[in-house]
């Protein structure tokens, strides 16, 4: 039981650094990406004579076989499918608490007029409902 509940607070450690840096991933995902199609071609995919060079292949092998790209994209992914699933309020509330941070818990609360244990029990919902879309959490 120990265990189930130090890795339960491990996966939201993670999933709130993920929402935290949201705007981080997405530019990260653009880097890699742009770093990758507009990257010279590998000394092993240069044409020699005659051949055709399977630069776009390449590429497009590169782009898929990136484990960090993959990672950024499952976290973009399941953050914007459950912020497209809450209600205008709550995704108002998820995003000053995770991107604006100007509040304290209880500022925060006060701003959206719900009490400090509706406040937490809507950022673990979400936090949760990220986890599950994210595969990292059943």
């Amino acid at each position: 039981m120990n265990n189930n509940k130090r890795r339960d607070k491990s996966i939201k450690k993670y999933v709130e650094a993920e929402l935290e840096n949201y705007q981080l991933l997405k530019k990260e995902r653009e880097e890699i990406r742009a770093e990758i199609i507009l990257s010279t071609l590998r000394p092993d995919t240069q044409p020699k004579s005659k051949q055709i060079s399977r630069i776009t292949e390449n590429k497009a092998c590169d782009l898929t076989d990136n484990i960090r790209l993959r990672q950024i994209d499952i976290s973009i992914k399941a953050i914007e499918k459950v912020l497209s699933q809450l209600e205008d309020e709550k995704r108002a509330f998820i995003k000053c608490k995770y991107w604006e941070r100007r509040f304290t818990a209880q500022g925060l609360a006060d701003r959206f007029n719900i009490n400090l244990i509706t406040a937490w029990r809507w950022s673990e919902a979400v936090i949760e409902q990220i986890a599950r879309e994210m595969g990292i959490k059943q």
